[in-house]
């Protein structure tokens, strides 16, 4: 999961002035952050699929402090930037991303007054975090030790495994827009399977952090489950470079059973191939191309349409400049 996340603000058309990123580059690299930028930097090295051009700036940041100070220089200048984690549920285009790219990564975690709602930074590890819950002997969060990305993603994409999604865990998040910084309750989030208002609106706001409540429980119990739960999704899901489950589960219906029948596992083009360990897993096998991932992703979705009448939507969400060469199936994200 990117992803990911993933996952705040539009970046892949519009033009850009050097001048503006320079400044903001600038401004984060005056202490205390002293934050590198990151120029033409390739995306590749920061999605979990390993696909992806150049973005214009990236600069990499490790607090919410810091965070919050690039993307509110970004809103206030009308810069176009996008937010992601561990890039694992994004396919970031061949072209790149105009504009600035904040790659969120690092942050803390706290225990709040009651003793079972903690709080985490959107730029948290999502298992990291878990497993410190479970050494604080609180429950809750055993299908989340088993979700790569951080935080942040898993809020926005409403991330879920094991019968458990994020929308279950957090109370209220910690947002940042153009107005200011607030909080918001889990209500206007408007989770639904895999996807959140912040998912929907593109640009809409960035997500610093969250708020979970969780139940006390026995830490060495939780502990095994998220152990036994970690193993069996290791041996079920491929471990090679992938940007996650490609396709959300259709009602009643397994993605990867579908795509199995309509006979795609294995199919490969260019570096790219589909998973034969999990048929909903779209494997990098070395020297893939954003384009060769697209392809198959459109493939599969023709293939199950038309043997197995069942349209099959995307988990994960295309990000960059894929209009320059694809302007029909990938608008702008």
């Amino acid at each position: 999961m990117s992803t990911i996340a993933t996952h705040d603000r539009c970046s892949s058309g519009a033009q850009t002035g050097i001048g503006t990123l320079k400044h903001v580059a600038a401004l984060a690299a005056q202490p205390p952050h002293e934050l590198k930028p990151a120029w033409r930097e390739p995306l590749a090295r920061h999605t979990s699929v390993r696909v992806g051009g150049p973005a214009d700036l990236l600069l990499r940041v490790r607090s919410r402090d810091a965070l919050r100070l690039v993307a509110a220089e970004a809103f206030a200048r009308d810069l176009p930037f996008r937010v992601i984690g561990d890039g694992t549920n994004v396919i970031a285009a061949d072209a790149g991303i105009r504009g600035l790219v904040i790659r969120n990564h690092g942050g803390e975690h706290g225990l709040c007054a009651d003793g079972v709602t903690v709080w985490a930074d959107a730029g948290c590890s999502l298992i990291g975090t878990a497993r410190w819950t479970a050494g604080l002997g609180l429950s809750g969060l055993e299908g989340a030790a088993t979700i790569p990305g951080t935080v942040g993603g898993a809020v926005v994409n409403n991330a879920g495994a094991y019968g458990w999604t994020a929308a279950d865990s957090v109370t209220r998040i910690r947002v940042l827009d153009g107005h200011g910084e607030r909080w918001i309750g889990v209500q206007e989030m408007r989770y639904g399977y895999r996807t959140s208002i912040v998912k929907q609106r593109p640009g809409w706001a960035v997500v610093l952090g969250a708020e979970m409540r969780l139940t006390r429980g026995d830490g060495a119990s939780i502990l095994a489950a998220m152990r036994e739960r970690l193993a069996a999704r290791q041996r079920t899901q491929p471990t090679a470079p992938s940007s996650g489950s490609v396709f959300r589960n259709p009602p009643g219906m397994s993605a990867w059973q579908l795509i199995d029948e309509a006979g795609l596992r294995g199919r490969e083009c260019g570096g790219a191939h589909v998973s034969r360990k999990h048929a909903n897993f779209i494997i990098n096998g070395g020297g893939a191309t954003a384009h060769d991932v697209a392809a198959l992703i459109d493939e599969i979705e023709e293939t199950v349409r038309s043997r197995l009448r069942v349209t099959l939507q995307r988990e994960v969400e295309f990000i960059g400049a894929w209009e320059a060469a694809r302007p029909q199936e990938h608008g702008t994200n």
